[in-house]
């Protein structure tokens, strides 16, 4: 267990925001690496006027971001319209790539509704329910 920076509750040690005040407990990008390089994808998330975080996404054939409302993805999304496993964004040929993967809720990426899989292009923003992931560097 760990202790909230914000607001001082107490959280689990692989929980990435604080179910008590909302906010981030730590920043999403991978350890040890320069977040300046150009190896690596950064989303801004947002998840109502509450949460916000950067998540990043290394430039790695195959490399994954899984969004949902279950522990087990890599950005939780805590709202009970989303599904466990919402939605992958990966990174593939070259491109960045988001599936949507829910059954019930709408997913838009710029706007326009997600159906399979689509390439995402620089300054994209994905919408699903309250939240936000916009596409800030590729």
């Amino acid at each position: 267990m760990k202790s909230c920076p914000h607001c001082t509750s107490l959280a689990f040690d692989d929980q990435d925001f604080c179910f008590e005040c909302m906010q981030a407990m730590r920043e999403l990008a991978p350890s040890g690496l320069d977040k300046s390089t150009d190896g690596l994808v950064c989303f801004e998330v947002a998840f109502g006027d509450d949460l916000r975080y950067e998540a990043y996404l290394r430039k790695i054939e195959g490399a994954l971001l899984s969004v949902g409302r279950a522990a087990h993805n890599t950005i939780i999304m805590p709202d009970p319209g989303i599904a466990e496993h919402q939605l992958d964004i990966f990174y593939s040929q070259g491109l960045l790539w988001v599936e949507d993967k829910g059954d019930d809720q709408v997913v838009l990426l710029d706007g326009s509704p997600v159906s399979g899989t689509r390439s995402m292009r620089p300054g994209a923003c994905i919408e699903l329910g309250p939240a936000q992931l916009s596409l800030v560097r590729f």
